[in-house]
Formats: structure tokens, C-alpha cells, sequence
């Protein structure tokens, strides 16, 4: 039987609503996360070891509910997974708006940690996986685009509208609204988790029966999780993903409380954390696109070195800086940052195939985010401790060098004993 090609690609709606589930999720759970370190530290007293510990949990969770995502879409669908994450973030940031404690604030961002765990990468990429496949680097760039789009237009939003003219109770409450109200009816009306279901092909493509192309009954080279674990590829990524997590969490977390200490507003530091947001969706639709025709992990490896370049150019900013250096910091962090979700998901892909992507995948993201949870907390202390982050900042230069060797040593494992 013949397949017919679509005159408008479904597909690209589902891309439309992957791009959005990350707008929202990033944009509130994340890159606006450290928009309210300064308000509830006048609020509260809390220090801000003590205030990362929400984003560490809220991260933490997200990332340990990883792990489960991949499972949980394969059985009940992503249309269903994402519905329930939606909800619980929205529960979560709306009750956030009423907390008086320490412990309600670390147990609703645990809350909404699961709810960011069944919006994010690991159920929306695999569903890309499903419907496109000649063109998936494309596809995951503008995927991972929408984590940049979301830390451009949610940090300008809450930070020099909503929290400065309204408050943080607000802004938490404005959350709550648009993650559920947004992200509920399209995940439920608009997903589907194969093109097989609609009588189309990955790619819109047009084949017969004979040539097998993303039909069911095509056989999926892929390994096994349990043969993966095996090889030395599967390890070196481990190490790569979180030390590269490690650096890249601090920096972007710390940011903000950073650049207000040496002397620059909150609205300042706010409109920076934008730019690396803009930098970020730039680089993951340029690299999703370049790992179409090159290996992706060479894509991690020249994200670290921007993010590094970046972090020592913000070790040196000081309030009488050129101004070009903050924006040129705020760009090249952000392109650094934009190139973790497009060489995850394609080394991932690439290398063991799409029988276990979802349980690989899950295990690497997993890694990424909680070991990008733990460091804003540990640069925290750090500058509870001495005053600085200079001392953190080091130990991320010093990351960012051992991410390139993990990389560089990486290699396709040989197919046998799958």
C-alpha cells in the first residue's frame, strides 16, 4: 500500500507544541528560578545556599522522574504525560504564592520538579524521534530552541514587569496560569504519539510498503539498555553530560545574585539572563541543524569552550566594564548552553538507536539535571562561606576542560551481542 504525503506536515504541529512545552517548563521552573533570590531574601532572611536548595530540589525531582518518563510514555503516550505535568506545575507555582515556610518552599519546587520532568526533553524529544527522522538534527534544534526562547521572554516578563510592579506572590501565581493553561489543552488535543497513527510517514514521506521506511515492522538496529551499560561509550558520555551540568548549572543560576552583588540592577541582571536565553535558542537550532552533517559530540565540545570563554569574561565584569561585555558574555554563554540538548539527544540516537532511546536518554538526562541542580546550591554555600564566587567559577573552567577528552575518546560501540 502507498502512503500518502500530507500537503501540511502534521508533524510540525507536534514540533509546535514540543517548542512550547519547553518555553513554559524553562522559562518558569528554570531561567526565572533565580529572579527571586533577592526577594525572598529581603522577604525572609533566607540565605541563599538555602534558596538554591528549591532549585535543587525542583531539579533534583525533575531529574530523577527522568528516568520513569521514557517508561510512562511508551505506556500511556505523551499526550497524557505532558497533560499531567502540566497540572502539577501549575499546582505547584500556584501555591508557591502562598508559602510562609522554608519547607512548603522546597516541597512545591520538589512538586514541580516532577510536573517539569513529564513536560520536558525526555517525552517531548522522544516523540520527535517518532516523526522525524531524516531531519532529526532540525527537529531537535528547534525543539531545544524553545528552552532560549523561554529564559529570553520569561525572565523580561517576570523580572522587569511582573515581580518589580506586582511582586514575587504574583509572579508565581501568573505562572501557575500559563503552565497549565497553556500546555494542558494542546498536549491533550494536539499530540500523537506516531505519525503511524494518522496514516503517515516520519518526514512526511511518501514510500510503499516494500521499502519499510518508518513502518512498525521495520527492524530498529538499536541496543538494549542492558548492552549499552556495557560499553565505553555509554560511560564516557556519563562523565561528560555531568561534569558539563555541573559547570553549566552554577554559572547560569548564580548569575543574577552575582551580577547584582558587583553592582549591576536587577533589571540589568534580568535583561542579561535574557540574552542567554536568546544565545541559547540560537545555538540549539544552529547546532540541532549542524548535527545533521557532523558528529554531535564536536557540538559539546565547542559548547564548552563558549561556556567557558563566557564564565571568564564574567569573572572580570564589573560595573565600569564596557557594556559590550556583559551582552558579549550573556551571548556566548547562552550559544554554550544551547548546544547540550541537541548532541544529548543526537549521540544518543546516533550511537545506541531508538530501541531503549527514551530509558538512555532518560539515565543521561537524569545526570545532566541533577548534577546542574547540586552546584547553584554548593556555589551557594561557597559564597556564604567566603563572600565570592570566584572560587566556584574556577572549579566550572576546570569542568568545562574535562568534558573535551570524554568527548574526543567517544566511539560508536561495535553492534555485537545485541
Amino acid at each position: 500500500m502507498v502512503q500518502t504525503r500530507s500537503r501540511f506536515f502534521y508533524g510540525y504541529w507536534i514540533l509546535l507544541v514540543g517548542f512550547l512545552c519547553q518555553v513554559v517548563m524553562n522559562g518558569f521552573a528554570v531561567y526565572a528560578f533565580s529572579l527571586y533570590v533577592m526577594p525572598l531574601n529581603a522577604q525572609f532572611g533566607w540565605n541563599r545556599a538555602t534558596i538554591m536548595g528549591g532549585y535543587m530540589a525542583t531539579q533534583i525531582l525533575s531529574g530523577l522522574a527522568s528516568l520513569f518518563a521514557g517508561r510512562l510514555t511508551y505506556r500511556w503516550g505523551a499526550r497524557l504525560v505532558i497533560a499531567a505535568g502540566a497540572l502539577l506545575m501549575g499546582i505547584g507555582f500556584a501555591l508557591l504564592s502562598l508559602t510562609h515556610a522554608l519547607w512548603q518552599f522546597h516541597l512545591l519546587y520538589a512538586i514541580i520538579g516532577l510536573g517539569s520532568a513529564a513536560t520536558g526533553s525526555v517525552p517531548t524529544s522522544m516523540v520527535i524521534c517518532n516523526w522525524f527522522k531524516e531531519r532529526h538534527g532540525f527537529a531537535i534544534g528547534i525543539l531545544g530552541a524553545g528552552i532560549g526562547v523561554g529564559g529570553f521572554a520569561i525572565p523580561i516578563l517576570l523580572g522587569t514587569y511582573v515581580i518589580p510592579y506586582f511582586g514575587w506572590r504574583v509572579s508565581y501565581i501568573v505562572s501557575g496560569i500559563v503552565s497549565a493553561g497553556v500546555l494542558i489543552p494542546l498536549s491533550l488535543w494536539v499530540i500523537k504519539q506516531r505519525p503511524e497513527e494518522m496514516g503517515l510517514l516520519p518526514d512526511n514521506r511518501e514510500t510503499s510498503k516494500g521499502e519499510h521506511y518508518g513502518t512498525s515492522d521495520a527492524p530498529d538496529p538499536g541496543f538494549k539498555l542492558d548492552v549499552a551499560l556495557k560499553t565505553q561509550t555509554f560511560w564516557l558520555m556519563v562523565i561528560a553530560f555531568t561534569v558539563f551540568g555541573i559547570a553549566n548549572g552554577h554559572t547560569f543560576q548564580n548569575e543574577v545574585p552575582y551580577l547584582q552583588d558587583v553592582g549591576f540592577s536587577a533589571v540589568v541582571a534580568a535583561l542579561a539572563l535574557s540574552i542567554v536565553g536568546i544565545g541559547s535558542a540560537v545555538g540549539k537550532f544552529s547546532f540541532g541543524w549542524l548535527c545533521d552533517f557532523i558528529q554531535p559530540k564536536y557540538i559539546l565540545v565547542i559548547g564548552s569552550a563558549l561556556e567557558a570563554g563566557g564564565t571568564l569574561i564574567l569573572m572580570i565584569i564589573k560595573p565600569d566594564s564596557p557594556a559590550f561585555m556583559l551582552w558579549f558574555y550573556a551571548i556566548m554563554f547562552g550559544l554554550g548552553m544551547g548546544s547540550w540538548l541537541p548532541a544529548l539527544s543526537m549521540t544518543t540516537s546516533d550511537t545506541f538507536g531508538l530501541t531503549a532511546y527514551g530509558d538512555i536518554f532518560g539515565i543521561y538526562y537524569t545526570l545532566f539535571v541533577v548534577s546542574g541542580a547540586v552546584a547553584p546550591w554548593v556555589g551557594g554555600y561557597i559564597f556564604d562561606t567566603t563572600s565570592s564566587y570566584n572560587l566556584a567559577f574556577l572549579f566550572c573552567l576546570i569542568f568545562y576542560v574535562i568534558v573535551v577528552p570524554c568527548l574526543l575518546l567517544m566511539h560508536r560501540p561495535k553492534p555485537k551481542n545485541k
